[in-house]
């Protein structure tokens, strides 16, 4: 998600400084259509001008961020499934997604009994009100 999240912040940094032709055919569109609209781009002529070689990059960069967000949805449905087999009511509990889900589970981990009581847990992930 953090390297996700840098392509991002790379392509818009990059759409700061770039030249005026390739900013404004991209200016008016939201993050979504940003990176559909790069990835469809087909930049071509020769590298050593600034515009082929700025458009060129914001492809590689929405590819990339293309990638992860793949990646992520594959890792997502796989805990899905993990979570169904292994703790099918956690996340019917508010507020319990697949990462928050997950996180609880590596946190108990094969000892589920170390955790008796509401403070054992809190005290587990650092969230206790008097410090150990």
């Amino acid at each position: 998600m953090k390297a996700r999240t840098i392509s991002i912040n790379q392509i818009k940094g990059i759409l700061v400084s770039a030249p005026e032709q390739v900013r404004s055919r991209f200016r008016a569109l939201t993050s979504a259509q940003l990176i559909s609209a790069l990835e469809r781009s087909r930049p071509v002529g020769n590298l050593t001008d600034p515009d082929n070689a700025t458009a060129l990059t914001l492809k590689k960069l929405a590819a990339r961020y293309q990638f992860l967000e793949r990646e992520i949805l594959d890792t997502d449905k796989a805990l899905a499934e993990s979570l169904r087999n292994c703790a099918p009511l956690l996340r019917d509990v508010p507020g319990v997604g697949i990462e928050v889900a997950s996180q609880l589970l590596v946190t108990v981990g094969d000892n589920p009994e170390r955790i008796a009581s509401e403070a054992q847990f809190a005290a587990l992930v650092g969230v206790a009100r008097n410090p150990a």
